[in-house]
């Protein structure tokens, strides 16, 4: 078996929806975890986060031509949803960096 042969079977498997799905609905399950939970997983959960977004990407481009196209959009709006509820802590981030950047720095 060729390596081309092994990857266009890779590309032709039928559940990259799903994954989209799944990768799409990481970031807001442990947005939730650490807010209802009240705990952070460790220092865990920010790996999670910057592996779930590249996975959902390459996994809705592998699924767009065969798959569930609302199981695709299903994970781009939980993507979404996550984005939106750190977006007050994006913003105080962004602020911060630059007010330092001014020489104002804390």
């Amino acid at each position: 078996m060729s390596l081309r042969s092994a990857l266009s079977r890779f590309a032709r498997w039928k559940y990259w929806d799903v994954v989209a799905l799944v990768a799409g609905s990481i970031p807001p399950a442990l947005l939730l975890v650490a807010y209802y939970g009240g705990k952070e997983l460790s220092g865990l959960s920010g790996p999670f986060f910057l592996s779930a977004v590249p996975l959902y990407l390459l996994s809705a481009t592998l699924a767009w031509r065969r798959g569930d196209g609302r199981l695709i959009a299903g994970g781009c709006v939980m993507l979404m949803f996550a984005v939106v509820l750190m977006l007050p802590a994006i913003l105080a981030s962004a602020f911060l960096l630059a007010v330092c950047f001014t020489g104002d720095c804390i």
